[in-house]
């Protein structure tokens, strides 16, 4: 399918939320990407940042509940300041879609516990069963919000700072109202890609990101080239 073959009235875009995990090296900053599946609708083939559209389950009070370090109010305010005109009125949802994604799709999951320390897989038990929670969570045997009180969690949601937006232009028969946002890598967490949207993942410099993309080896579209061209700049803060 032509990204951008909808000849009719404008496709009304879908929420969503993207995320850029870096991480320092003793000489670079790196930035995980993946390739997204071949067979998929949208931009299958493409290397991309793991995300995704916002679930119903993002934005019920349930989630906003289990929100530590960004309230709904802080969310929309940090939104206005990016000019975004849309007035999600959810905006924390953006986050808390952010959080899940990346567990489905990485299997990190960005959350505290009920002392307010990032989770961590400081045992081969504690790992396998989390890995275990990503599948099922994939497969849609669980929701997000199971594991979390099955667990006692919290969303770190003030791990994500916001970067950058983008919104699918209107030819696109499938159009995104995509947030951006950037994390630090977890410690004493791996990374465990899934075998579904993922084709492979791999940690690159945006430089490299770039060069790649220009000779050709990599396909991505404008969001994501923009997203690595600011990150090799250097043009963002972390809380």
């Amino acid at each position: 399918m032509s990204l951008f073959t909808n000849k009719g009235n404008p496709v009304e875009p879908k929420p969503a939320a993207s995320v850029l995990i870096i991480r320092s090296t003793d000489a670079s900053l790196e930035v995980f990407l993946i390739r997204r599946n071949p067979k998929m609708k949208f931009l299958g083939g493409y290397h991309a940042f793991p995300g995704g559209k916002i679930e119903p389950g993002d934005i019920s009070e349930e989630a906003f509940s289990r929100c530590r370090g960004i309230n709904q109010e802080e969310a929309k305010r940090i939104l206005n300041e990016k000019r975004d005109r849309t007035k999600h009125p959810n905006a924390l949802g953006f986050w808390t879609a952010c959080i899940r994604e990346v567990f489905e799709e990485t299997g990190l999951l960005y959350c505290y516990d009920d002392k307010g320390n990032l989770i961590q897989y400081n045992s081969e038990a504690r790992k396998k069963r989390f890995q275990q929670y990503q599948v099922a969570l994939n497969q849609k045997e669980l929701k997000i919000s199971d594991i979390l009180i099955r667990e006692d969690l919290y969303y770190a949601v003030d791990q994500f700072n916001h970067f950058n937006h983008f919104v699918t232009p209107d030819l696109s028969p499938i159009r995104f109202d995509t947030h951006f946002f950037i994390a630090r890598l977890i410690l004493n967490q791996e990374i465990n890609p899934s075998r579904g949207e993922i084709a492979s993942s791999e940690w690159m410099t945006p430089q490299e990101a770039l060069r790649r993309y220009k000779k050709g080896e990599i396909k991505m579209i404008l969001p994501q080239i923009s997203c690595l061209k600011k990150l090799a700049r250097g043009s963002f803060q972390l809380r």
